[in-house]
């Protein structure tokens, strides 16, 4: 379905089909004596806030995240080995960060290291967005490190400040919606990047092959085609050098403007935690006055 594009009739059913199913699920979710999620849930401010948030983050984030190995083999013409290892520092970041989330939170409460967090998650989308055909290698990997301390302080602290803020009961509830809209996030992440990339390379592509129709052989300028211009393994040595150095630009162009529309969707995470988070502990907050709370 994917080369049908946005405004195709057939992308725009999906999408109505979509929007009705989900007002049926949420007015069956209102009617049920035991909804699969309380809508009142969402009424407490910390969860409201806090899943609002990771949702703005997976957004804008977690699909950038799927990009970087590409531009690391697609750009930087690294091996696949590099290309994989590229995520190695979010994940160290996210982990180590993750342990000093938890003490920053019972000295401060979950304000700081959520602030702390999306700062440093908007500062990494910024580096990201930088990325172009001369990034030295060890710079995508500081991006990544960076992006992964974010994540360790902001989503560990999320995880605490909903499970605080309501009974012991609903804490299960609590905790899956926070991990839900983060998972949805990242998902009309990968979407909404995947759908910028591919409008910024594919006319740049068409447009290459029709200038050199007759210049190329037909089979390169196929292979380019059916490639998109990101070659990998034996492919490279079957391009000519200058082809190749070529399509990295395009690539590296096209990455550029992803990762900035990603900084863009990180930065409405930055302003919503910064403008709707909640002062105060999780733990000062009573559950019986502020659950269900608007």
């Amino acid at each position: 379905m994917s080369h049908y594009g946005w405004v195709d009739f057939r992308t725009d059913i999906f999408f109505l089909i979509a929007m009705i199913l989900l007002i049926l699920f949420v007015f069956a979710e209102r009617k049920v004596k035991e909804p699969f999620i309380p809508l009142s849930l969402f009424k407490n401010k910390i969860i409201g806030s806090s899943n609002l948030t990771a949702f703005l983050m997976g957004i804008g984030m977690f699909g950038s995240i799927q990009f970087v190995p590409l531009y690391v083999q697609g750009v930087l013409g690294t091996s696949a080995t590099q290309a994989g290892l590229s995520i190695t520092p979010q994940v160290i970041g996210w982990s180590v960060f993750a342990f000093v989330a938890g003490r920053l939170i019972l000295k401060y409460g979950y304000r700081v290291p959520i602030l702390l967090g999306v700062s440093l998650m908007a500062l990494s989308g910024f580096m990201l967005a930088q990325l172009d055909v001369n990034t030295p290698y060890w710079y995508v990997l500081l991006s990544m490190f960076v992006l992964g301390t974010s994540l360790g302080l902001s989503m560990t602290a999320f995880a605490v400040a909903v499970q605080s803020a309501v009974t012991f009961e609903q804490r299960g509830l609590a905790t899956s919606s926070q991990m839900f809209m983060r998972s949805i996030g990242a998902t009309f992440g990968v979407t909404i990047l995947g759908s910028v990339l591919t409008i910024n390379m594919r006319p740049q592509i068409e447009n290459f092959i029709n200038q050199n129709q007759g210049k190329l052989s037909p089979e390169i300028l196929t292979q380019i085609e059916q490639s998109q211009g990101i070659f990998e393994g034996e492919q490279v040595a079957m391009i000519p050098k200058d082809v190749v150095d070529q399509m990295m630009n395009l690539l590296a162009h096209s990455i550029h403007n992803t990762m900035w529309t990603a900084f863009i969707l990180t930065f409405l995470a930055f302003i919503t935690a910064w403008l709707f988070i909640p002062k105060g502990s999780a733990q000062s907050l009573s559950v019986n006055e502020n659950y269900g709370e608007s």
